[in-house]
């Protein structure tokens, strides 16, 4: 019985001394372990790979159902999801009433933001009733954003909608990052920056590719997404993270396993458009040099073209150049950002090279009257986290926005 009690006392003091060394070390080569910042790493690691549905407690979070949504092929928009196409039929059969409606497009960061039953929405829908104008009318808004989305697709959308339902008061098109960053990682992949995303449009409309090559991408892929649920479950299971010992090596593995997701999707990627047929790609992709200037035209056209159509039905339009992280001077950008933050090369320079050029596109716009709001530096003076990963940012993110929104929207009445 004594040698079995010295035996525990002996590991436990061993994992006590193993512990310290390690956050001793930690301390030295960094700054330090804490247990919250891993927890959040691998929260945005699983949430950004794994199918929502795989990861118990987290499938209500709005990010994850946009992210994850399945898609199906659309005859005008390239694809739609199964949430949006539900919308159109509850839409359809709703009874009208005198509510001042507003439709929002745009891509993910969109579809979050105007996500039934979060802040944001409630914020805007409350300050709006609050107007003398719209005492007696109310208003409500509808989620019409799709995860992926760029323009002209939201044009494409709005114009497919207008056959379907009655217009609306506004429509909020909330966009940037996916024409810019999207755009340039079209033309990396020799497909034309006005095409909707490669990764997304291609697989969709191939049905896949059944090559060994393509196969061994998919699989790869698949793995690194079973390994990085399996690590969230344990995790959350047995609390890991507390301890520094196992709380790095779980970080270890699914930085990895990260890692060898984005290689073989970005495989897969290259697969797919050397295999796609050029009708599935468009017109030769602009050289490098031109990239920018092609992907700010198309974003700055498809936006006059929006307001063109509305404004023939008398619906009312409000562009708004959404905030994103790789943008500098857009936010400063905090420890937990950086960690959570990455995206591939040809995102941050679409945002870096891009979102200048929109902001001088935008004063275009406003200059020959659209209406136009560059929220691009709202988080300008915000020192906290709001990002979950390299584009879209939580709660506390979209209520900064709304409420940087809403001077505007009542200036629309």
């Amino acid at each position: 019985m004594k040698k079995t009690l010295c035996r525990l006392l002996a590991v436990l003091l061993g994992l006590v001394l193993a512990e310290g060394a390690v956050r001793a070390g930690a301390a030295v080569l960094a700054d330090g372990y804490s247990a919250g910042a891993s927890r959040q790493v691998r929260e945005a690691i699983a949430r950004a790979i794994v199918p929502s549905e795989e990861r118990s407690g987290q499938g209500t979070e709005p990010l994850a159902g946009v992210l994850h949504a399945r898609r199906f092929l659309h005859p005008y928009t390239g694809w739609t999801t199964g949430r949006v196409q539900g919308m159109f039929e509850a839409e359809l059969e709703r009874t009208p009433d005198d509510s001042y409606e507003i439709w929002v497009v745009g891509g993910s960061v969109a579809s979050v933001f105007a996500a039934p039953k979060v802040p944001a929405v409630g914020f805007l829908e409350r300050g709006l009733r609050a107007q003398p104008a719209l005492a007696e009318r109310g208003a409500r808004i509808l989620d019409f954003g799709v995860g992926a989305y760029k323009q002209p697709q939201q044009v494409t959308l709005i114009a497919h909608l207008l056959t379907l339902l009655d217009p609306p008061d506004l429509v909020l098109n909330l966009d940037g990052f996916n024409e810019v960053a999207l755009a340039f990682q079209n033309v990396e992949a020799g497909t034309h920056p006005t095409y909707p995303s490669i990764s997304s449009w291609t697989p969709l409309a191939k049905n896949s590719m059944n090559s060994p090559v393509a196969l061994r991408a998919l699989v790869a892929m698949r793995s690194a997404q079973e390994r990085i649920a399996r690590i969230d479950r344990l995790c959350k299971r047995w609390y890991l993270e507390q301890l520094a010992i196992t709380g790095l090596f779980v970080s270890a593995r699914l930085q990895s396993a990260e890692a060898e997701f984005h290689t073989a999707q970005a495989e897969y990627t290259r697969l797919v458009a050397e295999n796609t047929d050029k009708f599935l790609r468009g017109p030769a992709a602009p050289p490098v040099e031109q990239e920018a200037d092609r992907a700010v035209q198309i974003w700055e056209d498809s936006s006059r073209a929006l307001h063109g159509l509305l404004a023939a039905l008398g619906v009312d339009y409000l562009h708004v150049l959404q905030p994103t992280l790789h943008d500098p001077g857009a936010k400063p950008i905090s420890e937990q950002e950086q960690r959570t933050g990455k995206a591939i090369k040809a995102w941050i320079r679409g945002v870096q090279e891009g979102y200048p050029r929109m902001r001088a596109a935008g004063k275009r716009l406003q200059r020959d009257g659209i209406a136009f709001f560059d929220a691009s530096r709202v988080f300008a003076e915000c020192e906290q986290t709001l990002y979950q990963d390299s584009c879209h940012f939580g709660a506390e993110g979209n209520l900064i926005l709304a409420r940087a929104l809403l001077p505007e929207l009542i200036r629309r009445l």
